[in-house]
This record gives structure tokens, C-alpha cells and sequence, in this order.
């Protein structure tokens, strides 16, 4: 019923004269000491300015689900990008929810309405001189030192600025998210508050990968022919390293090519790992369409795959909030054919169209939903199929699957070379939490509840309630087991 009204103040609901947070990923949390009269949000603007979820009443200043006891609420405005001041205390307020620190898995398993996900807050020292945000980067500093996401920076100050944007190929409507969390000044690199072991260059860029957030920020130094992941730097006896593609934005890992092997980054695990040989060591390979590669005999393409667990309700049907994420990989594939001729790129946007021999293959760059139901090469059957796909600048999910109902798109087949695959810890804890739905939650708690604190009728039933509480954790993990080896 509450997740039918409309809202009422940003992130806040009021249900039956109560105050509650939605909190993403976690629900909604009881704020009863919000006064509803007096209650208003923080709606100042200024750079980076989210204030959904930061608001004040008569008594307090409230960010989220948490009472902020030592700010004015009459005097609370914001500075930007996060950062809220009453003028003698100054906090730093996200936007984004995060998993609570402070609740360990075992309990977030049994609980029934574990808090999982937090707004976090982060108060900032006292200064003689007031915060104010900076105008290159995300940051707010008392003119003493430089905060960057409520953290003191190891260094820098007002020449601090951004890395160069890396985009070249935006004419063909390709788009490398720009990445801000990497920074320099005239001495040193920084990702976010933490100094990195870097000589700060010109010819320095940074990127996002396909993973959102830090965890998957790319700084590149074409000077020594290095990569950074997220701080993490790829072995430097395997450098120089190149970029496998410049259309980094259709797959899940950004791949670097070495004299011998090729390697990614796994943010889940935050490690650089070896995905194989490089096949590109042997032969002149060029790309001839995005993510398309030839060496005038073999044709390599890479194609982004998703592993997901389906996840029932405690009836038996499936559940209506999707499936569990387990790995996203990105795989380098080579036709099982032999190029008869040249390899002719015929169109390179976002569905890229090449001919090999007498044969013409769409390569589809179909988004992350799509992905997911395609393979992410056809051959196209006829020249009218391939005169529509040649003027068409978007192929709809309809329009695939009609296509491929009438036989005009065809799947060739294909071996795999390489795997990049980054294995998500976060299933271990779904896995948990969905295989026990499968015996329903309400009657694990009544095996437990019984078993460890009150006397039943027979020491039997005590021990049969034992053994299926022994076998749901088998079962558990039998699954997780089935996970780690990408069986499942």
C-alpha cells in the first residue's frame, strides 16, 4: 500500500501520520520524530545540487533516515556538491545509499527488516574559515585543506583540475564516460581524497568502464604505456599496455593487450587478473568495425554475456523482482569460418555491418536488456534484409525478433578465446537469501525459534528439525559452490 502514494517530500512518505525514508535497495524506515507541520527540504541550488534527501524541521536537520542532533536546522544551507553548513559545523551528505557497514551479513540473513542500505554522512573538521565548493572539481576547501566526498585530499589545492576527457570517436557515436574522480595538479595524481604514486603528465587521460562508480575508473598514461584501474595499476613488467578497442562503452571489462597475455580488472575483487594469450600477438589484426577484428584469415569479436540466477518466491513461482546477478563477462570470440577474400566493413555505428567473402554479418551492439536475448552476431540471409539494416540507425527489440521469426537473421557459430569474468561477492549474500526462500523464511525462523528455545512434544521432531535446518546449508552451499565455478 505505501509504495502506491504519491511522494511527498523527495525522498520522504507520509503514511498514516508517520514519516517514512525510502531508502534504495532497502525499503522504507519510521522517522516518528519528524514534525510533519514544520518539516521542509533543503531545496538550495548550487553545483551538484541532489537535495532530495536532506531536510530540516523546528528540532533537527535530518539526512535520510538519520537525525543530525548537532546542526541548526534554522541556519542549515547547502555549499554543493553534497555539502550542507550552518555556518560553525559543515557535513558531508551523498546522495546514493550504501550498504550498512555496520550490519553483518549473518544478522542482514535472519533479520526480517534488516536497515541493508544507509545514507552515509561524514562530518568535516572545524575551520576558522568557512567551506566553499571549488570550481574545477568536485571538492569544497576552507582555503587550509581540500575536501573530496567528506575526505581530507593527501595533498593539492587550488590548481587541482581535471584529467583530460577521452572520446575519440564521438563522431561515430561512440561516448567514453568522462571521469572526474581522477584529478592533478602540478606535482601529483589523485583518485578522489588518495594520492596516487604517479608523475602527473599532460598526455594523462581517464575514463569510466561499464561498471558504475570508482570501481571501475581507468587512468591511462601513454607515456610508459600503463593502466590504472580504479588505483590498482596493471603489472608493470607485462607494460606496455594498449587498449584492445576504442569503443570501450559495449562491454563489460576494458581489456589490455601485452607482449604476452591480456589482462582486465575485476572491480568486484579489486585485482588485476590474466584473461589469456593475446591473440592479436600473432598476425596484422586491424578493427574494421567496432569491436570487429581481422587479420585478413580469422575474424575475432567481443560480445558482452550476463550469468544470472532466476529467484523464486517462498511459493514456488518465480518472483517478480528479477533475477540475481552472478558475473558479467566479456568475451572475445572468433568466427568458425575462414575469410575468403577481404573483410569489407560495410557500416560501423552502433550496428555494425562487414562482409566476409560472399556472406554479410550484422555485429549488434544491442544495449544491456537486449544483450541479454541476442546473440550478438547474425548473418544477415538477403540483400532486401541487408538494405534496411544499412539505413536503419537504431534496430528496436521488435524489429530483431521479427527478423529473426522470418529467418532473414541467422546466428553462425562460433569459439570462444578469451573470457574476462567478474564474479559479483554480493550473490553469495543473495544466494543465501533466495535459496532459503525456497523453503520459506517464516518456517526456517519456527525451525530455528523451536529448536534452540522451547521444548516440543517429542526430542525426534527436535532432531528432524535439525537435520533439514543442516540440509538447507548444504544446499546453500552446494549453490554458491556451483557459482564459484561459473556452473550456475
Amino acid at each position: 500500500m505505501m509504495s502506491t502514494l504519491p511522494r511527498w517530500k523527495g525522498v520522504y512518505k507520509l503514511y498514516g501520520g508517520v514519516v517514512y525514508v525510502e531508502l534504495s535497495g532497502g525499503g522504507y524506515f519510521p522517522m516518528p520524530e519528524i514534525d510533519t507541520a514544520s518539516f521542509r527540504l533543503l531545496r538550495e541550488t548550487g553545483p551538484g545540487s541532489l537535495n532530495a534527501h536532506v531536510g530540516v524541521d523546528r528540532h533537527h536537520a535530518y539526512c535520510g533516515h538519520r537525525v543530525v542532533e548537532d546542526m541548526n536546522p534554522d541556519s542549515v544551507r547547502f555549499i554543493g556538491y553534497g555539502y550542507y553548513t550552518d555556518g560553525r559545523t559543515t557535513y558531508y551528505f551523498p546522495s546514493a545509499t550504501v550498504r550498512n557497514p555496520d550490519l553483518p551479513w549473518f544478522l542482514e540473513i535472519f533479520q526480517p527488516n534488516p536497515l541493508s542500505w544507509v545514507y552515509p554522512m561524514r562530518r568535516l573538521p572545524d575551520s576558522d574559515r568557512p567551506y566553499v565548493a571549488m570550481e574545477a572539481i568536485e571538492a569544497v576547501t576552507d582555503g587550509h585543506y581540500v575536501y573530496y566526498e567528506g575526505e581530507r585530499m593527501q595533498g593539492g589545492g587550488a590548481g587541482l583540475r581535471p584529467l583530460r576527457p577521452y572520446a575519440p570517436h564521438a563522431s561515430h557515436g561512440s561516448t567514453w564516460a568522462n571521469c572526474d574522480e581522477y584529478t592533478r595538479d602540478g606535482e601529483g595524481v589523485y583518485l578522489g581524497a588518495k594520492r596516487l604514486e604517479i608523475r602527473a603528465d599532460s598526455s594523462l587521460f581517464a575514463f569510466e568502464g561499464n561498471f558504475s562508480g570508482r570501481e571501475n575508473s581507468y587512468l591511462v598514461s601513454p607515456r610508459d604505456g600503463m593502466v590504472y584501474a580504479s588505483g590498482h595499476p596493471f603489472e608493470e613488467c607485462h607494460a606496455p599496455y594498449r587498449l584492445i578497442s576504442d569503443y570501450n562503452e559495449e562491454v563489460y571489462h576494458t581489456l589490455g593487450l601485452s607482449y604476452d597475455g591480456v589482462y582486465y580488472y575485476d572491480p568486484p575483487w579489486k585485482r588485476v587478473v590474466r584473461a589469456g594469450d593475446n591473440p592479436f600477438a600473432s598476425g596484422d589484426f586491424r578493427e574494421i568495425a567496432p569491436l570487429v577484428f581481422t587479420d585478413g584469415s580469422r575474424v575475432l569479436y567481443m560480445a558482452r554475456s550476463e550469468t544470472r540466477w532466476s529467484r523464486r518466491t517462498r511459493w514456488g513461482g518465480r518472483g517478480t523482482g528479477g533475477k540475481v546477478l552472478i558475473t558479467e563477462n566479456t568475451e572475445l570470440l572468433e568466427l568458425n569460418l575462414r575469410a575468403e577474400g577481404r573483410v569489407i566493413a560495410l557500416k560501423a555505428a552502433r550496428e555494425s555491418i562487414f562482409q566476409l567473402g560472399d556472406s554479410v554479418y550484422l555485429l549488434g551492439r544491442f544495449g544491456r536488456t537486449m544483450a541479454r536475448r541476442f546473440s550478438p552476431i547474425y548473418r544477415i540471409a538477403d540483400s532486401a534484409t541487408l538494405a534496411v539494416l544499412l539505413e536503419s540507425n537504431y534496430i528496436r527489440e521488435s524489429e530483431m525478433e521479427r527478423l529473426l521469426d522470418e529467418g532473414k537473421l541467422v546466428a553462425p557459430g562460433h569459439t570462444q578465446v578469451l573470457c574476462a569474468r567478474s564474479l559479483w561477492p554480493g550473490a553469495f549474500l543473495a544466494s543465501w537469501r533466495h535459496t532459503v526462500d525456497y523453503f520459506s523464511m517464516e518456517s526456517i525462523y519456527f525451525d530455528i525459534w523451536h529448536v534452540f528455545t522451547e521444548s516440543l512434544e517429542s526430542n525426534q521432531v527436535q532432531v528432524l528439525l535439525l537435520l533439514r535446518s543442516v540440509m538447507l546449508l548444504g544446499f546453500i552451499f552446494w549453490r554458491v559452490g556451483l557459482m564459484a565455478r561459473g556452473k550456475l
